[in-house]
C-alpha cells in the first residue's frame, strides 16, 4: 500500500506539521469466469477513462478470461497518471504517525516543505510510524494530493492547494530574511532540460 505525507517546518520553529495525507487505491479487477480482461477494463466506469494505459500494459492478456474471484492489479505504481486513485487519507493520522515524519524531514537540513511517498504493508503499522518505507521526497513543486480524491469540490481542491501555496511562500520569506537564496531563473531552466533529457533515457516507474 502507497500514501502521500504532506508535511512542512517553518524555519524559525523546531517542530513541523503534517499537513495532509494522500491514500493511494490501485485499481484491480475482479475476474467473473466469462470476461476478458478487456471487458473487465472498460465495463468499470473509472479504468474505462484510463482504457489505454491499460491497454498497453496488458496487450498480450487482453483476451484472456480471469477466473471468478480472481484479482488482477492493474498498476503498481502510486501514480494518477499510471491509473492509481488519490483520496483523502485523514483516516490514517495518528499522533505516532505525525512524529514519525516529523523527526524523520527535520533531520535533514534545509528541508522544510514538501510531499514524502512511502510504503506499508500494514495499516495498523503505518499508523504506529513502523515498518514504512520512503520511496519518493518531494519538495517545492510538491501538491498535497488528496485534493485529487473524487469526493472532493473544485472549490475544496483549490482551498488546499491555496493554503499550502501560501506557507511555501512564508517558508521562502524567512528563509530569505536569514540570507538563504535560491537559484536563479537560468540556472532552473538550465536543470530542467538536464532532467529532461536524462529522463528519457531512464524506465519509468511502472
Amino acid at each position: 500500500m502507497e500514501a502521500g505525507l504532506f508535511w512542512w517546518r517553518r524555519p524559525d520553529s523546531k517542530t513541523g506539521i503534517l499537513f495532509t495525507i494522500c491514500d493511494k487505491v490501485f485499481p484491480v479487477v475482479i475476474g467473473d469466469g466469462h470476461s476478458t480482461l478487456r471487458s473487465l477494463i472498460i465495463d468499470n466506469k473509472r479504468f474505462r477513462l484510463q482504457h489505454r494505459v491499460f491497454f498497453r500494459r496488458f496487450e498480450d492478456r487482453l483476451d484472456e478470461v480471469l477466473p471468478e474471484g480472481e484479482k488482477l492489479q492493474l498498476t503498481h505504481a502510486g501514480n494518477h497518471a499510471q491509473g492509481c486513485m488519490f483520496r483523502d487519507g485523514e483516516h490514517l493520522r495518528t499522533p505516532e504517525l505525525e512524529r514519525w515524519i516529523d523527526e524523520g524531514c527535520s533531520q535533514v537540513p534545509g528541508y522544510f516543505y514538501g510531499r514524502i511517498d512511502v510504503r506499508y504493508t500494514n495499516v495498523e503499522d503505518l499508523k504506529r510510524g513502523k515498518g514504512i518505507s520512503i520511496i519518493e521526497a518531494n519538495g517545492l513543486s510538491s501538491e498535497s494530493t488528496n485534493m485529487y480524491d473524487p469526493t472532493f469540490s473544485i472549490t475544496e481542491a483549490w482551498k488546499i492547494m491555496r493554503k499550502h501555496w501560501v506557507v511555501a511562500m512564508e517558508i521562502g520569506k524567512i528563509n530569505r530574511s536569514r540570507g538563504v537564496h535560491g537559484i536563479n531563473e537560468w540556472t532552473y531552466i538550465k536543470n530542467w532540460c538536464q532532467w529532461r533529457r536524462s529522463g528519457r533515457s531512464n524506465e519509468l516507474a511502472d
